[in-house]
C-alpha cells in the first residue's frame, strides 16, 4: 500500500468503481490524566485524554459531513475502557462513559478489562455509552443470543457503502476473568467470523453488507492466525486475486497487545516501519490487513482504505485497494474533553503526586517487555512484596516466613517507562501497582511450584499477562522448548550476610510434594485463574494466609508501607558513606524462622484506594520535612537489576 499524503484536510472523493474510507482506530486506553507515554525511538510525550481528543477531532473534522450530522467516516474502538486506571478503582469506570461519548465512537469491541467490576456492572456501563459494544462469539445461553446490552454485529453506511462491524474475542483471555457468569459460552473467532459474513454479505438478505471490519480484543499472534483464516489479505498475498468469493472479513482492528503494530501486509505506513519485528508476530508473513493503534490515548491511527467494485456476484464488493495514513498525537488540549474529566474525577490526583523513592536506574514498565522476560521492575516488586508481607506476618505475630513470591506482570500496569535518576511518587506507583489484589500466602511442594512455573512461562513468546516475577528462588528455562516442557531447574535462594557483604545460598527444588515451601501469591492466580489452576489445587495447597484471613493486602497497601517505613528510617545525605540502593533485602532484617503452626482461617478484608487515601495510608504521611530536600536527598533510594533469577537460556529472542 502506497502511502496517502499527510495533509488530512483533503476530503473523499469517490470516483467511478472507487470510493476511499477513512477510519480513525484506537484501543486500550486507561488514564485521562496527564501521563508519559514512550515513542519507538525512546522519546517521551506527556499526553492526556484531552490532547487526545484534539488530535482526533483534527481528523475528523476534515470528514464530509452528512445532512443526519454525522461524518462519512468512521471512529472505531477495540476494547478495554473502563479499567484498569488509578481513577476506574475508584470510579468503577463511571468516568469513561463521558470521555467515550465524547469521542463520538461508532463501535467498539468489549476488551477484557471490561469485565473487572463483573458483567451486571458492565451492563450498566455499556448503557451509558453511545456507542454500540459487540461481543459477537460469545453466548448467552439463557437466551441462546449475546448478552445484553451488547451486539451481534453493527452496520454503519458511509459514502454509499454499507459495513458491517464484528467483535471477536480470544479464548485465553476468557479464562482470565474470575466474574464470567457461567452461562456465558465462548466460540471461535472464525467460525463466527464465516457465519457473519455469509448472513451479512447475503445479497438477498437484509444486511446486503459491501464491507465487513472485525474488531478484536487478542494477541496478536492470534489476530495473524485470524486474519489468515478470515481471508482479511493484503493486495500483494498470492490469494488476494481470488478472495472476493471467500467468506470472512476485509480487515482486523486490534486491542489487547498495548505496542503500535500493522501487519507487513501494509507495504508502506506513514511513521511507522511495518517490516519492525514484533513479539508475538513471527508469523506475520506480509500476507494480512491486521492493525494495532498503541494504548493509553498516545496513539491514533488514521487508515485510508480505497475500496472498489469486484466482480458481479462476488461475495465481496468491495476490496481494499491501497492507502492508509497514520498520524499520532502531539496537539493542545480540547478545551471541551478538560471539563469532561475535571467532572468525572474525584480531586485525588494532586494529592497522591508526592514523591516516595528515587530510581538510581530506568525501570521499563511496557508491557512488551516485562510480560516476555525477567525485567529490573518486575524483580524489585516482587522482592518488596516479600519484605513486606514478611514484616506483615512478624506484626501479626505469625511465626512464619516467605520463601519466595510469584507475581505476574499482567499485575504490573501504567504501560510506561521511567528514566533513571529521578523520583517516583505515590501516584506512579498506584498506576503500576493499580489492582487491589490481596497478596495471599501458600504452602506448596516443588511439584505444584514448577508446574505454576510452567503455567506462567507457557505462552511466551506473547507478551502474556502470565508471565512472572519472582522472588526468592531461580528458574532456568528454555523458551524453544515445547510449552509445559521449558522449566529446566528451580533453586530456592537463601540470602543472609557474611562479614557484612551479601551472601546468597541455593537449594535445588525437587519435583515433589516435599519439602513444603511458603510462596506469597496475588489472590487473582491464587484461585487458579490466568492458567495457574495448580495454585487453587485444594489437595496440594494449603492457604496460610487469605483474603478471608482479615489481615492479606494489596500489593499497593504493601509496597507502600514499606516504602514509608524506609522514607523514616532512610539516613539523611550527609549520613550516607554512599547513595547504594535500599532495594529489599539489602539491610536483610532478622526474622523468625518457619513453623508448622496452623495460621489459617481466620479472615481477610482487601483494603482499597479509597481506604489508602482517606485514612491510615494518607499522602501526607510521607511529608519528611521540606519537599525539595525529601524528593531530592532523603527518598529510599533504588537500584534495581537483572540478575539471572529467570533466565530464559535460549536467549530473548521472540
Amino acid at each position: 500500500m502506497s502511502t496517502v499524503s499527510k495533509d488530512s484536510s483533503s476530503k473523499p472523493t469517490p470516483t467511478r468503481g472507487s470510493i476511499e474510507l477513512r477510519i480513525a482506530h484506537f484501543n486500550d486506553v486507561y488514564q485521562v490524566a496527564d501521563h508519559l507515554v514512550t515513542r519507538d525511538d525512546g522519546t517521551q510525550d506527556n499526553v492526556n485524554a484531552a490532547k487526545f481528543a484534539t488530535l482526533l477531532k483534527g481528523i475528523t473534522e476534515q470528514w464530509e459531513e452528512r445532512r443526519d450530522g454525522k461524518k462519512e467516516g468512521l471512529t472505531l474502538f477495540s476494547g478495554d475502557l473502563f479499567s484498569p486506571s488509578l481513577a476506574s478503582s475508584i470510579t468503577k469506570g463511571w468516568h469513561m462513559t463521558s470521555v467515550l461519548n465524547t469521542l463520538k465512537v461508532d463501535a467498539a469491541v468489549v476488551g477484557n478489562h471490561e469485565f473487572d467490576f463483573g458483567y451486571n456492572h458492565l451492563s450498566k456501563l455499556a448503557k451509558d455509552t453511545v456507542a454500540p459494544w459487540l461481543l459477537s462469539n460469545i453466548i448467552d445461553t439463557q437466551t441462546n443470543g449475546v448478552p445484553f446490552p451488547f451486539k451481534k454485529y453493527h452496520i454503519e453506511e458511509r459514502l454509499g457503502v454499507r459495513i458491517g462491524f464484528i467483535g471477536l474475542v480470544q479464548e485465553e483471555w476468557v479464562t482470565t476473568i474470575s466474574k464470567w457468569p457461567q452461562h456465558f459460552e465462548y466460540r471461535q473467532m472464525a467460525t463466527v467470523g464465516k457465519e457473519l459474513s455469509i448472513l451479512l454479505r447475503d445479497s438477498a438478505g437484509a444486511q446486503k453488507c459491501d464491507f465487513i471490519i472485525a474488531l478484536t480484543h487478542s494477541h496478536t499472534s492470534n489476530d495473524i492466525t485470524l486474519a489468515k483464516e478470515l481471508f482479511a489479505l493484503s493486495p500483494s498475498a498470492p490469494g488476494y486475486a481470488n478472495i472476493a468469493s471467500k467468506h470472512g472479513v476485509d480487515l482486523l482492528l486490534g486491542g489487547h497487545d498495548h505496542y503500535y503494530w500493522a501487519s507487513k501486509g501494509v507495504t508502506s505506513w506513514a511513521d511507522y516501519d511495518v517490516q519492525q519485528d514484533i513479539a508475538g508476530a513471527a508469523s506475520d508473513e506480509g500476507d494480512v490487513l491486521v492493525v494495532k493503534s498503541g494504548s493509553d490515548f498516545g496513539d491514533l491511527s488514521e487508515i485510508i482504505l480505497k475500496l472498489k467494485n469486484t466482480p458481479s456476484g462476488s461475495v465481496r464488493k468491495k476490496v481494499i485497494e491501497r492507502k492508509r495514513h497514520f498520524t499520532k498525537e502531539d496537539t493542545e488540549e480540547d478545551e471541551y474533553m478538560k471539563r469532561v474529566v475535571a467532572h468525572e474525577l474525584p480531586d485525588i490526583f494532586e494529592a497522591m503526586k508526592v514523591s516516595i523513592l528515587w530510581t538510581e536506574v530506568a525501570l521499563d514498565v511496557r508491557s512488551e517487555h516485562i510480560r516476555c522476560e525477567e525485567s529490573p521492575i518486575g524483580n524489585w516488586i516482587a522482592d518488596s512484596l516479600r519484605e513486606a508481607y514478611d514484616d506483615t506476618l512478624v506484626n501479626l505475630g505469625r511465626k512464619v516466613k516467605a520463601d519466595g513470591v510469584i507475581a505476574t506482570a499482567g499485575e504490573l500496569r501504567g504501560n510506561g517507562y521511567f528514566t533513571a535518576s529521578r523520583p517516583l511518587t505515590l501516584l506512579d506507583l498506584k498506576r503500576i501497582l493499580l489492582y487491589d489484589n490481596p497478596v495471599v500466602a501458600l504452602e506448596l511442594g516443588g511439584e505444584t511450584l514448577w508446574a505454576a512455573m510452567e503455567s506462567g512461562l507457557s505462552k511466551w513468546p506473547d507478551p502474556a499477562g502470565r508471565f512472572p516475577a519472582i522472588s526468592g528462588f531461580r528458574v532456568s528455562w528454555n523458551g524453544s522448548l515445547q510449552s509445559g516442557h521449558r522449566v529446566l531447574g528451580i533453586w530456592l535462594q537463601e540470602k543472609s550476610t557474611e562479614n557484612g557483604r551479601p551472601k546468597v545460598t541455593e537449594r535445588p527444588v525437587q519435583r515433589t510434594s516435599d519439602p513444603k515451601y511458603v510462596i506469597l501469591v496475588g489472590g487473582y492466580i491464587a484461585k487458579g485463574n490466568d492458567g495457574y489452576d495448580v495454585l487453587n489445587d485444594k489437595e496440594k495447597v494449603k492457604v496460610i494466609l487469605d483474603e478471608e484471613d482479615g489481615n492479606a493486602k494489596s500489593k499497593f497497601l504493601l509496597v507502600q508501607e514499606f516504602l514509608e517505613e524506609l522514607c523514616h528510617s532512610a539516613p539523611k545525605k550527609s549520613e550516607r558513606e554512599d547513595t547504594s540502593s535500599l532495594d529489599p533485602f539489602a539491610k536483610l532484617r532478622t526474622r523468625p524462622q518457619a513453623t508448622s503452626s496452623d495460621i489459617g482461617g481466620t479472615a481477610i478484608v482487601t483494603i482499597s484506594l479509597e481506604k489508602a487515601i482517606g485514612n491510615a495510608s494518607h499522602p501526607s504521611q510521607y511529608d519528611a520535612g521540606d519537599e525539595e530536600e525529601t524528593e531530592t536527598e532523603n527518598l529510599p533510594r533504588i537500584h534495581p537489576v537483572v540478575d539471572g533469577r529467570l533466565k530464559n537460556e535460549a536467549g530473548a529472542t521472540r
